[in-house]
């Protein structure tokens, strides 16, 4: 076989890689994972007809811990305090004053920080300006592990507005949160 055909038959072989690959990558990034509403960047991939998303990224973003052993190549997923989502999981009250707080959600990002979430509804008949809520974090025994403060501003009567609390408080053995309303005008 001479050399041009052997540059025709490897260019081809190229490209054909090359077209395959690109239709796999597009089929991957045109479908879109939402996990309670909000959009991910995971790769979903179609395998035999079955949807097979990064089951670290859907863990996380539901609340849970996620731990791999490579010694034993076990994947242990843990659910509990640090996985709470919502005013029914251990959260012990949620209202702060007039303020609702529903969909509440607990989890530590890369860095260590622990970032808090919450729908704060103001069930007064008045509006205000600004408010300052403080989530107060408690073990089983009832020992304060720390706190994370957020600020909201105008939030009208029956208006509802999502409040981002973080901490570098330790909250990862927590069982009951309280919340209280420090400032509201």
């Amino acid at each position: 076989m001479n050399l041009k055909k052997k540059v025709l038959i490897a260019t081809g072989i190229t490209a054909i890689v090359a077209a395959a690959f690109s239709i796999g990558v597009y089929a991957a990034s045109d479908i879109k994972l939402f996990i309670n509403g909000k959009q991910t960047s995971a790769d979903v991939q179609i395998i035999d007809g079955s949807s097979y998303v990064p089951l670290r990224v859907v863990s996380e973003m539901l609340g849970a811990n996620v731990k791999w052993d490579g010694d034993a190549r076990t994947i242990t997923i843990t659910s509990g305090p640090s996985g709470n989502s919502g005013p029914s999981s251990n959260v012990s009250s949620n209202k702060a004053g007039v303020f609702a707080i529903d969909d509440f959600t607990v989890k530590k990002d890369d860095i260590g920080i622990w970032r808090i979430a919450g729908d704060v509804k103001n069930t007064d008949s008045k509006d205000y300006k600004s408010i300052h809520l403080t989530a107060a974090f408690y073990d089983e025994s009832g020992k304060r592990l720390g706190t994370a403060g957020a600020s909201l501003f105008d939030l009208k009567q029956g208006d509802i507005k999502t409040a981002d609390f973080a901490t570098s408080d330790d909250l990862s053995n927590y069982a009951t949160v309280r919340f209280q309303v420090d400032v509201a005008y």
